[in-house]
């Protein structure tokens, strides 16, 4: 089911992107040549030409966006590190953009579209992942799209990872428990607490239904397994 949701969302989240694309496409035409004092020597090219090159765009930009990982949904992943990749994935298709346009003679264009078309896209992709992930973070805080998991161990980081998960709650990780490595059930100063061994970890993860585990061992935990 989580796989299921997260393929869904990734589709979403993919054509979003694209429809952004491309009306950035659209308004870096208009504000280059109609909404600028900035002259434009070589003339306007018909607006029918500027959108049969929405094609080479989308297929480019699609591409760049799709192979930066940025639709692998990672729960943990820090806004910064998202627009880092939008940034980077922005910079290749432009670039592909133009070497495309040395290979193919007929087509030209705008240098000053490009550069709108960069800024515009860039900010407004930016922009749509906030609010995507704001929706997100709505419907796990309401109690869906939640991911139940498990930590691996006792030590000290073990209890890093649990605090860092639970002071992002807008993730919709919520932690079932921790798994010793030895026998040690009851009462802890861990919270949440300690529910089973490794030799428990099976039968756990289907009786709860867990989603991940997540191996959180002290190097002196090591030579115990």
């Amino acid at each position: 089911m989580i796989k299921k949701h997260r393929i869904l969302w990734a589709r979403l989240l993919f054509l979003g992107d694209l429809s952004i694309i491309l009306v950035s496409w659209v308004f870096a035409y208009f504000l280059r040549f109609f909404l600028t004092l900035i002259p434009a020597p070589k003339g306007i090219y018909n607006f029918s030409y500027h959108m049969s090159l929405s094609i080479v765009i989308l297929t480019i930009w699609g591409l760049s966006l799709h192979f930066s990982g940025l639709y692998k949904f990672q729960r943990l992943t820090s806004r910064l590190r998202a627009f880092r990749k939008i940034f980077n994935a922005s910079v290749i298709a432009t670039l592909l953009f133009i070497a495309s346009t040395y290979l193919f003679q007929e087509y030209r264009f705008s240098r000053g579209v490009i550069g709108y078309f960069f800024v515009i896209s860039f900010s407004l992709l930016c922009l749509f992942r906030i609010l995507f992930q704001a929706l997100l973070s709505y419907f796990r805080i309401k109690g869906l799209n939640l991911r139940h998991i498990v930590i691996v161990g006792t030590g000290e980081l073990a209890r890093t990872t649990a605090k860092k998960i639970e002071n992002r709650t807008e993730t919709g990780i919520r932690i079932a428990g921790f798994i010793a490595i030895h026998k040690t059930l009851g009462d802890t100063p861990l919270s949440p607490k300690i529910i089973g061994d490794l030799l428990m970890l099976p039968s756990l993860i289907k009786d709860l239904h867990l989603d991940q585990v997540i191996i959180a061992l002290d190097a002196n935990d090591y030579p115990s397994l």
